[in-house]
């Protein structure tokens, strides 16, 4: 998995304070049934 990189800030002082947001996205079609949450 390589997802792309929008934004890098510095490492904090304290590893437990660092906060990560992971977003993917897809054009892949759902399931029959399911639907996106709006």
């Amino acid at each position: 998995m390589k997802p792309h990189l929008l934004h890098a800030s510095s490492k904090g002082t304290t590893p437990n304070q660092r906060r990560i947001l992971h977003v993917e996205f897809s054009d892949y079609p759902l399931p029959a049934g399911a639907q996106w949450a709006s």
